[in-house]
């Protein structure tokens, strides 16, 4: 791949990637990454640090924009907002053998030995809030699993991730089957599950759940 000539491409592209329900997605272009980085790091440092006591330092947001920059050739990312407000973060990557993800990194797993699918791992999701918003906060994370589910559907990949222990909770509340991959580790003031969704989970989700959302 020249990389040069395809992030060329990705900062002048449109940004807009689709409306579903009250949310507006926006794609990140290239040279926004460090807005979406530092917004799913403010959102991570508040969470983690109430929950778990984590103290987050600056390095720790270079660290996450290092990846996402090293990532970005095979991923996408967006943005979910309200008017101008950003309610909520999601990352798709598409995996290949030249890039480590975190399943690898801190759990030892080989997606290789996961599925003959396309794999496709979930990252930095994220969701913020505002008082004023006349909707329920809780809204927010359906829609990101949605869309994220839904194009890893489409695109007739399996889903991988490393999940905080209680939004893990949450994605099974939701009705999501989600097949744990190890032991839980704390990783980035977080404790982490690693996770995986087979392609027809993925897909039986999504057409149970097309009736609420309408994705234009």
């Amino acid at each position: 791949m020249n990389t040069t000539a395809f992030l060329t491409r990705q900062a002048n592209k449109h940004r807009w990637a689709g409306q579903i329900g009250p949310f507006a997605v926006w794609e990140v272009c290239y040279e926004e990454l460090p807005h979406f980085t530092r917004f799913v790091f403010d959102v991570y440092a508040r969470t983690y640090s109430r929950l778990h006591g984590w103290q987050p330092a600056e390095e720790d947001y270079y660290r996450l924009l290092e990846e996402d920059e090293l990532f970005y050739p095979f991923s996408h990312y967006w943005l979910f907002k309200i008017g101008k407000r950003t309610v909520g973060s999601v990352k798709l990557t598409l995996w290949n053998p030249s890039l480590e993800l975190p399943l690898q990194k801190y759990f030892g797993i080989d997606p290789a030995t996961l599925s003959k699918r396309p794999i496709w791992h979930c990252g930095r999701l994220a969701t913020s809030w505002h008082d004023d918003i006349p909707l329920p906060k809780q809204s927010v994370l359906p829609a990101l699993c949605f869309w994220a589910v839904g194009f890893v559907a489409a695109h007739e990949g399996v889903l991988v991730a490393e999940v905080d222990a209680a939004v893990l909770r949450l994605l099974k509340k939701l009705g999501l089957n989600i097949k744990e991959l190890g032991e839980a580790k704390y990783i980035v003031g977080s404790v982490t599950v690693p996770m995986m969704i087979e392609h027809h989970d993925l897909e039986n989700w999504v057409n149970a759940q097309s009736e609420h959302y309408a994705i234009r």
